[in-house]
């Protein structure tokens, strides 16, 4: 004897396809919403990584080792000795693609001949710096510095136009030496940044690292040690793992992501993500009742049909077994075919980016954000997130139009128009 879930499935399935066109509806308008959904989701993602990836490696990195204590009193005495063959031996420990170079940064007085302002000033390994952060390359005039120039400068747009000098201009920098000693020396503009973040162009010398380290008395010595992660969303994780022992043992070092000394980014993407999770629900409610509607109309056509079944002996228990069944087909069906075109149009979008234009790449650009295009995301919550909402959302649609099968009498069905 055929077992009972075996009946209903096969059952089901002939009912299905006995009315091709009110199943292909069905199926086709919850694949459809799947597929909406998706798209948004994997937008928004793609956006947010977007505006992460370039917030964190435009300057701060992904992740930061210094001295513990740096944090709160960033200066000089909380600086570490460095090796970097040393520190090459402790990223290749960590997923491929790991890349970092050490920084030294200090504070200093920087003069011109006619005015003077207070700016951060940083000691840079050239050629490794450029596979961490993209400010080297945000020349708005002059050129870069070379490994081998230790008497040449960057700085920053705004600050060069608060001292009222540019390309060529001599630059005097006075600051204190890790021993206390007077650091004083004059450098030569060789270009000029325009990063777009305000900040950073308002308060920015760039040297190489040995011209910082000859400045500052600080030989061997660094402040920071900046990584790039191949997913900046591990940033965290990774430096629970290098806090975790990775770190040289006789030096007294911590490791942050980004999230931890980036708190403005955290908040912008944690306000971002609310607002697109409130979008998103208002679209599943939409959602919702479009399935709900469709599940109505679909057992509203069968009135007479679940009538007679009941007429000819099938229990009301068995009737909602088969409606489930059915129900559950349908929308198995929907949801695969939604995953696929979903993954499909996020291909094309990938594959084809929309252009950003207009007073939206300027308003962008002004936070420092250069994003030309749209992007999408193919993290695995911008499937399984909508997947589930649709799926949870399905099962009160069907809710009310199970009950009412189940309740109604072979009577009033059959009566039914």
């Amino acid at each position: 004897m055929e077992a009972p879930m075996a009946f209903y499935l096969r059952l089901a399935w002939r009912n299905l396809w006995r009315n091709r066109r009110r199943t292909l509806i069905s199926v086709s308008g919850i694949a459809l919403s799947l597929v909406i959904v998706i798209t948004f989701s994997g937008v928004v993602h793609g956006t947010l990584n977007e505006v992460i990836t370039l917030g964190t490696r435009q300057f701060t990195g992904d992740l930061q080792v210094t001295a513990k204590g740096y944090e709160d009193d960033p200066t000089l005495a909380n600086s570490f000795s460095a090796d970097v063959a040393d520190w090459e031996a402790v990223f290749g420990e960590l997923p491929g693609g790991t890349v970092f170079t050490p920084r030294l940064t200090s504070f200093g007085l920087i003069s011109s001949d006619d005015a003077s302002a207070g700016s951060m000033v940083v000691g840079v390994d050239i050629n490794r710096e450029a596979e961490v952060t993209h400010f080297l390359s945000a020349l708005q005039e002059g050129e870069s510095l070379s490994a081998g120039d230790p008497g040449g400068v960057l700085v920053g747009r705004l600050l060069a136009r608060n001292l009222e000098v540019g390309v060529g201009d001599t630059l005097a920098v006075l600051s204190q030496g890790y021993r206390g000693e007077m650091a004083a020396e004059l450098y030569s503009i060789r270009g000029l940044l325009s990063t777009g973040q305000a900040e950073v162009d308002r308060n920015l010398v760039v040297m190489t690292l040995p011209a910082a380290q000859e400045l500052f008395f600080m030989e061997g010595r660094l402040t920071h040690i900046i990584a790039r992660l191949p997913d900046v969303h591990r940033a965290t994780d990774v430096a629970d793992r290098l806090n975790a022992g990775l770190l040289p043992a006789d030096a007294d070092l911590e490791a942050q992501g980004w999230q931890t000394f980036m708190q403005e980014l955290v908040q912008m993407v944690d306000l971002s993500t609310i607002r697109n999770y409130i979008i998103m629900a208002f679209i599943l409610v939409l959602v919702g009742f479009e399935i709900f509607n469709t599940t109505m109309m679909s057992v509203l056509e069968r009135t007479r049909e679940f009538g007679l079944l009941q007429s000819l002996g099938m229990r009301p228990g068995a009737l909602g077994s088969l409606v489930a069944t059915e129900w559950f087909l349908k929308l198995t069906m929907a949801l695969s075919l939604g995953l696929v075109l979903g993954a499909g149009v996020l291909g094309i979008m990938h594959q084809y980016p929309i252009p950003i234009g207009g007073e939206l790449a300027e308003a962008m650009h002004g936070y420092g954000f250069m994003i030309e295009a749209i992007t999408v995301s193919f993290r695995p919550i911008v499937f399984w997130l909508p997947l589930a909402a649709i799926a949870v959302i399905a099962l009160p649609a069907l809710l009310y139009p199970l009950i009412r099968t189940v309740r109604q009498t072979p009577m009033d069905a059959l009566r039914a128009t």
